[in-house]
């Protein structure tokens, strides 16, 4: 205190007040003492709080939620409005399965220092699902699917050999022969993110059926009338067929079967993945 060039440290109540100072000159006889005085003005520092930290999903806008007023900085995506405490700020694509560190800066009044404080912005990867190709089976036959990665198969009446499994097997239900089925492979987003779904058909083909019709008996090499049933075509035989894509074609046996029992056959052709199907008969 005796020190003209002393310091002065203000006490912590002093913090945003005015304080005045007394220096006094002692007189030299008869004289009497001499004052001035000065004032202190103690301003409050400047305090920043970025707020708690966000989570995203991919390039998804976050809220922000610092307090006061500032300025955000920091990142390479872009803030809806750098100067409000709440603004949202947009990641960049290439920021998204890292963290962020954004800064919220609050100016200091001289001669304070600018004060900053940061919050963190997890950019989750968002899920994607791929539920492969899409497959035909031939009526209630397993069929392989090709998802890929890690998920769950859901959909249709018939059942999955593992509906954890990408490759799981579906077996069609019975009513399902002759229609096209949706199935749905999820995959289960961290959070924030959703779930990603992606879906794939099954076409359940009815398969073919054959019936050639009831046994015939031909007298000699007499012509013969077959009744088999739809569309298909016979073969077999060493006689012929008036039509042998009919199924009421005649069938004349060779004088070499007469006395004997001869097989024919009605096919009917299978749609892919279904193979043909076949009927035979006797005459």
């Amino acid at each position: 205190a005796s020190s003209s060039t002393s310091t002065y440290t203000p006490d912590n109540s002093e913090i945003g007040s005015t304080v005045t100072l007394t220096w006094t000159v002692t007189g030299t006889t008869p004289c009497p003492n001499v004052t001035d005085q000065m004032a202190v003005t103690v301003v409050t520092p400047a305090t920043a709080d970025a707020g708690p930290d966000k989570s995203t999903c991919g390039a998804t806008a976050v809220a922000l939620a610092a307090t006061g007023t500032g300025t955000w900085s920091g990142g390479a995506g872009t803030f809806s409005d750098a100067s409000s405490s709440t603004s949202t700020y947009t990641p960049n694509i290439s920021e998204i399965g890292t963290t962020v560190t954004l800064t919220w800066t609050v100016s200091g009044t001289t001669p304070c220092p600018n004060a900053t404080d940061q919050m963190t912005v997890t950019v989750v990867t968002p899920s994607t699902a791929n539920a492969g190709p899409d497959k035909s089976t031939c009526g209630a036959t397993a069929v392989a699917l090709a998802a890929v990665g890690t998920g769950t198969w859901t959909g249709g009446a018939g059942t999955f050999s593992n509906a954890s499994s990408n490759t799981a097997t579906y077996t069609p239900d019975n009513a399902e022969i002759g229609t096209t089925v949706t199935l749905t492979w999820t995959v289960t987003g961290s959070t924030p993110c959703p779930n990603a779904t992606d879906q794939m058909t099954v076409t359940v083909v009815t398969p073919a059926v054959a019936n050639a019709g009831p046994d015939k008996t031909a007298c000699g090499t007499s012509p013969v009338t077959l009744a088999a049933v739809g569309s298909g075509s016979w073969t077999g035989g060493s006689g012929t067929f008036s039509n042998s894509n009919s199924n009421t074609s005649t069938y004349t046996p060779t004088v070499g079967e007469i006395g004997s029992n001869v097989t024919l056959t009605w096919t009917v052709t299978g749609n892919t993945p279904c193979p043909n199907a076949s009927d035979v008969m006797i005459v």
